[in-house]
C-alpha cells in the first residue's frame, strides 16, 4: 500500500492545514525530545563534575594531613622522603591520593630522576637503523 495514494492529487484547503498542523507538531515533538537529551547530558556532565571535585577535595585534605602528620614529626628537619620542599611531597600525594580513589597508601621516597641519555641514543639508533645506503 502506498502512501502516496491516501494524498489527493487537489487537496481541498482543510487537508493542507491538517498536513501543516501535523507536521508542526511532529517537529516540535522531535525538537522537544532532543532538547529533553541535552538537558539530561548536562545533568550528567554536572553530577560528572560535582564527583571530580570531591575528590579532589578530598586529596587535598589527604595531602594536607599528611604534611602536618609529618610536620609533627619531623618539626625542623627536611621529609625523609628527599623531597627538599614540602610541598612537593603534597602534590604527589594528592595525586596518588587521586588516582588510587581515596585509597590507603604511604609515599616511602621521593626521589629528583637522574638525567639519562637512553631516549635519546634509542631514538638515534632507530633514525639510523631504518635508512640503509643504496646499493649501486
Amino acid at each position: 500500500m502506498n502512501i502516496l495514494s491516501f494524498i489527493p492529487l487537489y487537496p481541498d484547503p482543510t487537508l493542507t492545514v491538517e498536513f501543516m498542523v501535523v507536521g508542526f507538531t511532529l517537529v516540535c515533538i522531535v525538537l522537544w525530545g532532543l532538547a529533553g537529551i541535552t538537558q539530561i547530558t548536562g545533568i550528567l556532565f554536572r553530577l560528572f563534575e560535582a564527583r571530580a571535585a570531591k575528590i579532589k577535595a578530598d586529596a587535598l585534605e589527604e595531602a594536607k594531613k599528611i604534611l602536618a602528620e609529618q610536620a609533627a614529626a619531623q618539626p625542623a628537619a627536611a621529609p625523609a622522603t628527599g623531597a627538599k620542599d614540602p610541598r612537593i611531597l603534597a602534590v604527589i600525594s594528592a595525586a596518588v591520593f587521586s588516582v588510587l580513589g581515596g585509597a590507603k597508601h604511604k609515599i616511602v621516597s621521593v626521589t629528583p630522576s637522574k638525567p639519562d641519555a637512553s631516549w635519546a641514543q634509542s631514538g638515534r639508533q632507530s633514525v639510523f637503523s631504518s635508512h640503509t645506503p643504496k646499493k649501486d
